[in-house]
């Protein structure tokens, strides 16, 4: 057994933050992306086995069934991404006004309530598709600085999601649905031929314009998304192949 899946939400839901890069955030708005992979912490990834325990942690082993020790005594891992019902809060790039380049995300939110605001506030750009939120270009102007998704704060985030299915498989598991699932896709300019690679970009007409050169894309999902994970984690992370956690998820609140 290499792994089960969880279908029931734990007792009580928790919130917790999840960074998502590139065009990963703008892919969720979209609906293109409803899971994400994410390695598993530590060092199970020799073990063969992944087992799902009744406390509902993970034990990895080299054994082809769950330890019968008392659950006190089970080594188990619990997912840092949370469980079926659990909520899940997006950070990902963005950026601010220029002239407010020069405050922290706080201090912004700070002024807005001074300044007579029920709740923090800010003019937002998130770059990884140029969506803007509470900006008046004749009183904000151009963006400013870029800022890293983990000084993203809560109130400003625009994507919240709730875990539908967690769990544990290996990387190169992964089937063509899942690949489709993590926003890839396959189209074809022939009807016959047909490849993989990001949904990402767009041309006017409506067509899939790939973000790789058409002649360089695979026809493989597997292979799209071996690319994908090597470009993220460093060449040689797909051969690596450790165990991962597979949250699915749906968005449950979107600001546009």
């Amino acid at each position: 057994m290499t792994g089960t899946t969880t279908t029931t939400a734990p007792p009580a839901a928790k919130e917790r933050p999840i960074i998502f890069t590139g065009g990963n955030p703008g892919l969720i708005v979209a609906g293109h992306k409803t899971m994400t992979r994410r390695v598993v912490e530590g060092d199970p990834h020799r073990l063969p086995f992944a087992h799902r325990l009744p406390d509902g942690s993970w034990e990895f082993s080299d054994r082809d069934e769950p330890s019968a020790a008392p659950v006190a005594e089970q080594p188990g891992v619990r997912c840092r991404h949370g469980d079926v019902g659990d909520r899940l809060w997006v950070k990902e790039g963005w950026r601010s006004a220029v002239e407010l380049d020069v405050l922290t995300p706080r201090s912004i939110g700070q002024r807005a309530v001074e300044a007579g605001y029920a709740r923090p506030w800010m003019p937002t750009r998130f770059d990884s598709d140029g969506t803007t939120l509470n900006w008046d270009p004749t009183t904000w102007g151009d963006p400013g600085r870029r800022r890293n998704a983990r000084y993203l704060p809560r109130w400003a985030s625009r994507s919240i999601l709730e875990v539908t299915e967690l769990r544990v498989e290996r990387l190169q598991a992964i089937t063509e649905a899942d690949v489709e699932a993590e926003g890839l896709t396959s189209w074809t300019k022939d009807g016959r031929l047909w490849k993989w690679g990001p949904c990402e970009v767009h041309v006017p007409s409506g067509e899939r314009d790939p973000l790789w050169p058409w002649t360089d894309l695979p026809t493989s999902a597997r292979e799209a998304w071996a690319r994908t994970w090597d470009g993220i984690h460093g060449a040689g992370a797909w051969e690596a192949d450790p165990w991962v956690w597979v949250v699915g998820f749906k968005r449950v609140e979107v600001r546009p």
